[in-house]
């Protein structure tokens, strides 16, 4: 993720350098997979800046390595199917002959993971 000003000379200057890092490292944005998104932009400007990236235009929400990005605060409702597949994982464990530590060890690793990265998590 690069943040940069939405104006056409930021705009160029953040390209040149991802050319640059192209050219000495072999590596290439793949603009297929690439987005760009832009907040109070007016839609022209928003046009000019897309062409000159190459990227297509995106959204909120979306997904950045597992994890939801949105462009408000999260809500009781955002939260729901986390809390309720935490839920169900604990009422498994409970119902399973483990010990106490074995459950501790489980809730701090496995639900730790789950609320970080979890795939239920809709906006």
């Amino acid at each position: 993720m690069i943040y940069y000003w939405a104006n056409k000379d930021s705009i160029r200057i953040m390209r040149n350098a991802l050319d640059d890092f192209a050219g000495l490292s072999g590596l290439v944005i793949n603009p297929e997979k690439s987005l760009v998104f832009l907040s109070g932009v007016h839609n022209e400007l928003k046009t000019s800046l897309q062409d000159l990236l190459g990227f297509r235009l995106g959204s909120l929400p979306i997904r950045y390595l597992g994890v939801p990005l949105i462009s408000i605060r999260l809500t009781y409702s955002n939260c729901k199917p986390l809390e309720e597949q935490i839920l169900s994982r604990i009422k498994l464990w409970t119902s399973a002959s483990l010990t106490y530590v074995r459950r501790l060890q489980i809730i701090k690793s496995i639900l730790f993971s789950i609320q970080v990265y979890s795939p239920l998590l809709y906006y």
